[in-house]
């Protein structure tokens, strides 16, 4: 299972980077010319982007019935804290992704959007990358050995 969860680790480490990159670089409309990232598009990424929040949900569970398991619910301490900030960070950003998601598969026009879901990709596009990252590094260094 160790070597399972630096793999996870690992992804969930590449994802955040990916993710952050083509998030600043599409700014700078350097991905409309010959940036490496070019090919890559949000629609490509949205895909691997629910494969890592549905990785991170999980693992963040896992993180926190671990700490209530060894007892350290019982006030707040640095675990308890890592743990269930980083649980409830991926159940927020998963419940905003997928609605927006959803609707853009549902054949929401990009072009159309509403400033809701437009303030709600850029939020998610700065706090996936945040929380992936914390998640892949916890993953890679270990985890809870368990």
């Amino acid at each position: 299972m160790h070597i399972a969860r630096r793999i996870i680790g690992a992804v969930l480490i590449l994802l955040a980077v990916l993710v952050a990159v083509y998030f600043v670089a599409t700014e700078y409309d350097v991905v409309s010319s010959s940036f490496a990232l070019a090919r890559l598009s949000w629609s490509v990424l949205n895909y691997l982007m629910a494969i890592g929040i549905v990785l991170g949900v999980v693992f963040a569970w896992i993180r926190k019935r671990a700490v209530e398991a060894e007892g350290l619910s019982n006030s707040i301490t640095r675990p308890y804290l890592e743990a269930n900030v980083l649980f409830y960070a991926f159940m927020f950003t998963a419940l905003l992704f997928f609605w927006n998601w959803f609707d853009r598969l549902a054949g929401g026009d990009v072009f159309q959007e509403s400033v809701t879901r437009r303030l709600a990709w850029i939020m998610l596009d700065a706090i996936f990358p945040l929380i992936s990252g914390a998640m892949g590094m916890y993953l890679w260094r270990g985890g809870n050995d368990s």
